[in-house]
């Protein structure tokens, strides 16, 4: 039973330290959506997560958001969006909309 409960123990401890590019990518689309409020957009995850570069710590994501999906008015806008990792959590350090 004990072998059992610190197997479990492991297996917890290593997915949360897994997959740093996501928790990246997450702290990203936050900071994203904070920034553009309530306008209708998609983000795409996949082309987020090849476009990451990891230099020192320091993770930078270029990708492109969509403004209003599907409608005429429709129009892309790149960004780029560089953030680091603080506890275990992705924080942004720097968000820009090449307009």
């Amino acid at each position: 039973m004990r072998v059992h409960r610190l197997l479990i123990l492991i297996a917890a401890l290593l997915s949360a330290c897994g997959k740093p590019t996501e928790r990246i990518i997450d702290a990203c689309v936050k900071a994203i959506e904070e920034r553009i409020g309530d306008r209708s957009h998609t983000l795409d995850r996949r082309d987020m997560r090849a476009n990451v570069e990891e230099q020192d710590g320091q993770y930078r994501v270029r990708s492109t958001v969509v403004f209003s999906p599907g409608l005429p008015n429709e129009y892309r806008q790149k960004f780029e969006c560089r953030a680091r990792l603080e506890n275990g959590q992705g924080v942004v350090t720097f968000l820009q909309f090449q307009w």
